[in-house]
């Protein structure tokens, strides 16, 4: 169905225009930016959480065995660090082929993804980072979710700060945000209801409070997060900053599975690592964001 209706775009719409007469008006598909359930569906690919899921490289992934007092709990998916080759449309539409031939998944392909016949969409480039569900509702509540557990295990970490949440609340309560942000910050021990919006503020104009609550070594660490999002956020970006803003998420990503551990590098940490990829065809990361479509 979507792609019918693209392609009708495609072949142009005809609109009367006052003084010019009747037009006809083509308009041309280039990018998807969805969450990761969208996502699977639109490009025809198995589930995030399935090997070989992601839609912008040949990641594998592998399983993680969860045990609770030395008991097998369950099993989850993780994504290692990795630097692997990426997707494009020749080797991905010939892998789509062969699954739908053979009725099973081929790296992550269940079948041929329709949009790959518009004109200007290509797998792999156009599919963009989605900064509200993968970062924000991904990454930075995971993070949050970590390092403010309740849980026995987490508080005894060196990164936890459950410790300190009233020193942050309090810091949160003296900052002053900007009036185009909609909500204030609310205490941190309802950080499990946190809107997106919240997580937002929390992590740009809260970064300071948390930053001067954590230990030097835990400290660079978000340090490289934040510093790589403010720079794939700007107005104007060049091919430095998409250096930059891959160098300093690789890095980002390689010390998460250091310091959380291979049982926390989810799908959506993997992700970061193709930010750089979606500032570089599409430009900052505001242009696409999905917060705008929210209810």
């Amino acid at each position: 169905m979507i792609y019918q209706e693209c392609a009708q775009l495609e072949a142009g719409v005809t609109f009367f225009i006052p003084g010019v007469g009747e037009q006809n008006i083509k308009f041309f598909i280039i990018a998807s930016c969805t969450d990761k359930p969208a996502q699977s569906l639109l490009t025809n690919m198995v589930s995030h959480n399935a090997n070989y899921s992601c839609a912008k490289c040949f990641t594998e992934g592998e399983n993680f065995t969860i045990y609770s007092k030395k008991v097998r709990k369950s099993t989850i998916k993780v994504f290692p660090y990795r630097n692997d080759e990426v997707r494009n449309n020749s080797i991905c539409n010939n892998l789509a082929i062969e699954a739908e031939q053979h009725g099973s998944p081929v790296k992550g392909h269940a079948a041929p993804c329709p949009l790959t016949k518009l004109k200007y969409y290509s797998f792999g480039e156009s599919i963009l980072f989605d900064s509200l569900h993968t970062l924000y509702l991904g990454v930075f509540k995971k993070f949050c979710s970590l390092i403010f557990s309740k849980s026995k295990t987490d508080r005894q970490q060196k990164w936890s700060l459950y410790n300190k949440i009233n020193s942050i609340d309090q810091g949160l309560s003296s900052v002053k945000i900007p009036t185009t942000t909609s909500r204030r910050f609310r205490t941190i021990k309802h950080i499990a209801r946190f809107k997106a919006n919240e997580f937002r503020s929390l992590m740009h104009h809260g970064s300071t409070v948390l930053l001067q609550a954590k230990l030097p070594k835990y400290r660079r660490h978000f340090a490289l997060l934040l510093a790589a999002v403010n720079i794939a956020s700007k107005d104007i970006i060049d091919n430095y900053d998409i250096i930059l803003v891959k160098e300093l998420l690789h890095q980002y990503v390689k010390d998460w599975q250091k310091i959380f551990g291979l049982r926390h590098m989810s799908s959506n940490i993997h992700s970061l690592l193709h930010i750089h990829e979606s500032i570089q065809f599409l430009g900052p990361l505001y242009m696409y964001s999905a917060f705008n479509f929210e209810g």
